[in-house]
């Protein structure tokens, strides 16, 4: 391991890699438990000590149109289904020099997903304690932090000194690992770590910008927000003429639940 740690130093500090050269990729599980059940995605963050990209596996990404379903016992009971659509993959591009990131994302909008990009920065105030534990030949650390309504708890990895890690997560002193929330609803475990990471792609996957809207963080809440205005409007066109609509419950999981703004 000592050996590893020697390598890998030199080969974060040397001039040999380009601004955007890989160094290194590793593979997330991301579990969320927030509606019926959990869901399991799997993500690929590619990384070097300046930016990283965090990017949706493709396969995991199915084509399910929206819908509306009525209960069988009830056929004056809707329930409409938002399905996200397979021409769009969620990814992160994180500047780990100033913690500004640029989202690749969606609006259900006008009956439809429409793709946007959206600006964020983050500002993790990380509290580091006196704890470890090994995941697969990585001694970690213990790290917690609140961020947006939720508290984490992160293991990170002074063996890999690169300030990133799953999702919108940086600046610990090393790279995180694991990452889970108090309420048991988010949880990022690394499945594997491949550095140095040699492969045909060799510089990081660039998020594409062409035909996309460049939003802040607030517009795309905003614009989120309005969801029910949209589920709605669709209702009311599959309901018989004068019929009257009532919203009983909304179910919108969402990793991040406050904002300062």
């Amino acid at each position: 391991m000592k050996n590893f740690c020697l390598v890998l130093a030199l080969i974060l500090s040397s001039n040999v890699f380009s601004q955007n050269k890989i160094i290194g990729k590793i593979v997330y599980k991301e579990v969320l438990s927030m509606i019926d059940g959990p869901t399991e995605n799997t993500f690929y963050l590619y990384f070097n000590p300046s930016e990283s990209i965090f990017i949706e596996e493709e396969d995991t990404v199915k084509h399910k149109d929206t819908e509306i379903s009525q209960d069988p016992d009830d056929p004056f009971h809707l329930s409409y289904v938002i399905n996200h659509n397979s021409q769009i993959h969620y990814s992160i591009y994180t500047d780990l020099t100033n913690s500004k990131i640029l989202i690749s994302d969606a609006i259900f909008e006008d009956g439809q997903y429409n793709p946007v990009l959206v600006k964020d920065e983050t500002n993790f105030n990380w509290e580091i304690f006196n704890e470890f534990k090994d995941i697969g030949n990585f001694h970690c650390q213990k790290a917690r932090t609140d961020f947006r309504g939720r508290t984490y708890t992160a293991w990170f990895t002074n063996e890999i000194p690169v300030r990133s890690g799953p999702w919108k997560f940086n600046s610990l002193p090393g790279i995180i690992l694991e990452v889970y929330d108090d309420k048991s609803e988010v949880h990022f475990s690394a499945q594997s770590i491949t550095i140095p990471y040699k492969d045909e792609l060799e510089q990081l996957p660039q998020i594409k910008i062409k035909g996309k809207e460049l939003i802040s963080l607030k517009e795309f809440v905003d614009r989120t927000d309005r969801l029910m205005d949209e589920i709605y409007s669709l209702m009311v066109t599959k309901l018989p003429r004068n019929a009257e609509v009532s919203i009983e419950s909304v179910s919108i999981p969402a990793i991040e639940l406050e904002y300062d703004f």
